[in-house]
């Protein structure tokens, strides 16, 4: 079983074209987004990639997984048939576009202050009346709910989750957001820190959603099943347990 990292649009548009020579043959997408998927020596692995990877072998399957940048993953699962793609999050407005296989992990995102701080934060609306400072990407999903949720109080300079929690540790701002809780302790760990020694939650989520496999909606509801089926098992024999707790 093979596991590529591809990034040519010679590949890609081989990869969307039709295929008369293997209709049944699915395609697995899929992007860097650490802890989900990411590339370490040459392979793709992460919680994610890590589940994915135990279905096909629980399944027997050979599909393959290629990496490709955000957008180009996103098009390909839009425009290429039997593709499915990972990690997504569910939502209302994705939910007729896809066939779900999941949950994957929770993906909700929420505000983060270190601990030494502001003990007192009962709603969202202390941290806007108070004017305290967020941190978080310039653009993109949570950028928008902060505006809309009618927080001004911005910092938008950092393009990256590690810069964003960097800057929080250095007390360059009173919170930061851009991660969900997975992704926050993996971005502590790469610094050789534990979220729990320094940072805590602010228990009001920005954005609530549960990540996902998806597939395009041509796949047969017979090969969903089975992937389902398979990741509930893996759930209960305690395998799925082993893998989130590799990344921890």
């Amino acid at each position: 079983m093979g596991y590529q990292i591809f990034f040519s649009c010679f590949l890609l548009v081989l990869l969307i074209a039709p295929l008369s020579y293997a209709e049944e043959e699915i395609l697995i997408a899929t992007e860097d987004w650490p802890p989900y998927s990411y590339v370490q020596n040459g392979e793709i692995t992460g919680v994610s990639a890590d589940i994915v990877k135990h279905i096909l072998t629980m399944l027997n399957k050979s599909y393959e997984i290629f990496l490709f940048p955000s957008t180009r993953s996103t098009y390909t699962l839009n425009n290429r048939p039997h593709t499915m793609m990972f990690t997504l999050f569910r939502t209302p407005q994705r939910e007729s576009q896809y066939k779900w296989i999941g949950p994957l992990s929770n993906g909700s995102i929420y505000l983060y202050k270190r601990k030494d701080t502001y003990e007192e934060i009962k709603s969202l609306d202390d941290i806007k009346e108070a004017n305290l400072l967020i941190c978080c990407r310039k653009e993109g999903l949570i950028h928008d709910l902060l505006t809309e949720k009618g927080f001004k109080n911005l910092d938008d300079t950092a393009a990256l989750g590690p810069q964003i929690y960097k800057k929080l540790l250095a007390g360059r701002c009173d919170f930061a957001i851009s991660e969900t809780d997975l992704g926050v302790r993996y971005i502590l760990k790469s610094f050789n820190l534990k979220v729990e020694d320094l940072l805590e939650k602010v228990p009001f989520p920005i954005f609530e959603a549960e990540l996902y496999i998806v597939a395009s909606r041509d796949i047969p509801d017979e090969e969903i099943q089975l992937w389902q089926s398979a990741l509930e098992s893996m759930k209960s024999t305690g395998v799925y347990e082993e893998i989130i707790q590799k990344y921890r």
